[in-house]
């Protein structure tokens, strides 16, 4: 039996046309079965109205009348009632109607569920005044079928023809017709084409069949699946059993009670239901690890349990058993777990089908030990390229978080080069890290194994010498001075690095630099006597280390050796005018630093006087060649100081 859902919930796709509240012009459209025409028209004619039906077979040429009196609605419920028979209670169980009357005037006024209501079973609309049958059709001939409503006089209102081809017209298939599992449901889903106004697709509902291991297919459905409009064509079957094989057949089906092909699918279900969760979980930190118990599982398909755990403060679990744990066991003690961390533990159940099950309650649990952890082996050290590089075998413990590695210069003193712990069993120390180390000095290397409750081994150890290959830092100023006029007196700054041991000195000419000497550290000037008076040097200092590194060289501004005390005056000054001019000559100066002799010449002997040469005249003599009588000429001699004698006395111009 058909059973309705709430037909207010649907729109029907093969309606024809819109449905509204006014009336629509007299339409019919017809469903061919055999040698039988059904006719159902588009509307319930008014209460007082009928129509008649006439027909004109192929080889007629006027109607023939195939209804006597004219075919009205029901207008007494309790007719109506026994018109519709068992469909009545299908009828007001989807209405929600408790009379006869209120399914009557439903039907009646009420568009939407009249027209339904007529499709899914013909005796409502024979109720309705909206159905006609004849039969005795000849096969694939064409008849000429006209529609008149009349009023109660027999009056015609309006009229319609239309032609009939008398062939059956089987609906077409479903496509597209799909299924698939959810849980405990199977769901199917399907097209089919959208109705076009073709007055002869009267597809309006689905049937959906289903078999199991070869068994009769059965109608799966009490309700109809009707064609709906802007629905999804879908059906959920919600009888189902795991692990069986169903197939599924849908058929269209039409006004007419024609079938279309069967359309099928097979779908073999799988149990994808999760059991419920274990209870009860508890934890206890061990020596050696964590023992979880919990609760056996209620369910009757569960194959075992899993384990998850997490860190504190960790969002994600991560699943620490590589295989199920059996059903009947019900504890797990989870070596793995380090000490001193605090983990979160949770179990889950999975059945037969391989469903997990969601999370146990959770609990968590912390490993705590006194004993501290075995000391790291075999430390060794090696320096390469200024830096240290240390390795080591790791700690026997597994509970070991890390290691610090410490550096000094005894067995007793050594300090932490970094807070963090070293996670690898090696480490590179550059001499920055704590404080830096000293080039040439001896350290202490030693490295302690840390675990999870901060607990330290014993230290192990290895010295290591670290070469001297460091230059000392620059000497501070250097000042040069020329010391009276005999010597230049070098002095500098020291240079700041502890392990100084000398100092190099070294004089720079412009091309040239030469060493001087190298004195002691403590020492902190030198004297160059080996300079000839009127030379130009700048001098140098360099620090030298214990490992005989030299540091980058200081340099001073530059100076001149020169002294303070003018040479002698010439004597015996005398002027000659000659033809070349005057000839001036004088006696020598016997100064050992005598760079030369200037000319003076004067309108008087006690005039300033205009020097005469441009460079010192190593010679005695001298011609001015423009020299003339009535001047006075007079001498003063220079030495390579530039210290000048007093004037000569002066002499007169006279003829030779």
């Amino acid at each position: 039996m058909i059973r309705y859902q709430k037909l207010g919930f649907i729109l029907l796709l093969i309606s024809l046309g819109s449905v509204q509240a006014q009336r629509k012009p007299l339409d019919f459209f017809t469903a061919v079965k055999g040698d039988s025409v059904f006719l159902y028209l588009n509307q319930t004619p008014r209460i007082g109205q009928g129509f008649i039906v006439e027909w004109r077979n192929p080889d007629d040429s006027e109607f023939e009348r195939l209804t006597g009196l004219p075919i009205s609605p029901v207008v007494d419920a309790g007719q109506a009632r026994l018109i519709l028979g068992s469909y009545y209670s299908d009828l007001m169980t989807a209405l929600k109607l408790e009379s006869d009357e209120g399914l009557l005037i439903k039907l009646r006024t009420d568009p939407y569920y009249g027209q339904i209501a007529m499709l899914m079973d013909r005796r409502a609309a024979m109720v309705l005044g909206r159905y006609f049958a004849a039969g005795d059709h000849i096969p694939d001939a064409t008849y000429r079928y006209r529609v008149t409503l009349v009023d109660r006089k027999g009056k015609s209102v309006d009229s319609k023809e239309r032609d009939v081809l008398v062939q059956e017209k089987t609906p077409t298939p479903v496509r597209s017709l799909t299924c698939r599992q959810e849980q405990m449901s199977v769901v199917l889903e399907w097209d089919y084409p959208q109705w076009s106004g073709d007055m002869t697709d009267l597809v309006f509902q689905f049937l959906l069949f289903r078999s199991h291991a070869n068994s009769p297919f059965e109608r799966i459905h009490d309700h109809p699946i009707l064609r709906l409009e802007g629905f999804p064509l879908q059906y959920v079957d919600r009888e189902i059993e795991f692990n069986r094989i169903y197939t599924y057949r849908m058929v269209a089906l039409d006004a007419a009670g024609l079938i279309s092909e069967s359309v099928d699918i097979v779908l073999n279900t799988q149990d994808n239901i999760p059991p419920k969760h274990p209870d009860g979980l508890i934890t206890e930190g061990l020596g050696n690890g964590v023992s979880l118990s919990w609760n056996h599982s209620k369910e009757s398909d569960v194959a075992g349990y899993h384990v998850y755990r997490w860190n504190a403060g960790e969002k994600d679990s991560v699943l620490i058993t590589d295989s199920l744990i059996p059903a009947g066991q019900v504890q797990y003690v989870d070596s793995t777990a380090a000490m001193a961390i605090s983990y979160f533990y949770a179990v889950s159940a999975v059945d037969m089908a391989g469903n997990e099950s969601p999370h146990s309650n959770r609990m968590d649990a912390l490993i705590t030990d006194k004993t501290p952890p075995g000391p790291p082996g075999c430390v060794s050290a090696l320096i390469k390229d200024h830096v240290v590089l240390l390795n080591w075998h790791p700690s026997p413990d597994l509970d070991v978080t890390g290691y610090e590695v410490r550096r000094g210069y005894n067995e007793e003193k050594a300090y932490r080069l970094q807070e963090e712990l070293v996670a690898d069993t090696s480490f590179i120390d550059d001499g920055a890290k704590g404080s830096k180390w000293i080039p040439g000095g001896q350290y202490y290397y030693s490295v302690v194994a840390v675990d999870t409750m901060t607990y330290r081994s014993i230290p192990v150890g290895v010295w290591i010498d670290i070469p001297d290959d460091e230059p000392p830092l620059t000497p501070g100023r250097v000042m040069a001075e020329n010391h009276l006029g005999r010597e230049i007196l070098v002095t500098w700054n020291p240079s700041i690095s502890g392990d100084v041991s000398a100092y190099r000195i070294l004089r720079i000419a412009e091309q040239d630099t030469t060493i001087l000497d190298t004195l002691r550290s403590n020492l902190r000037n030198f004297t160059d006597k080996d300079i000839e008076k009127g030379n130009r040097f700048a001098y140098g200092v360099a620090a030298v280390d214990t490992a005989g590194n030299v540091s980058r060289i200081s340099v001073s501004d530059p100076v001149t050796l020169r002294d303070f005390d003018p040479p002698t005056a010439s004597a015996f000054v005398t002027a000659v005018i000659m033809n070349e001019g005057v000839q001036i000559r004088w006696e020598p100066v016997g100064d050992f630093d005598l760079a030369g002799y200037n000319i003076y010449k004067g309108e008087l002997p006690t005039s300033v006087g205009e020097k005469l040469n441009i460079e010192p005249i190593a010679d005695t003599h001298w011609i001015n060649a423009k020299g003339q009588t009535g001047h006075w000429y007079w001498v003063r001699s220079i030495d390579t100081s530039g210290n000048k004698s007093r004037n000569s006395i002066a002499a007169s111009t006279q003829l030779q």
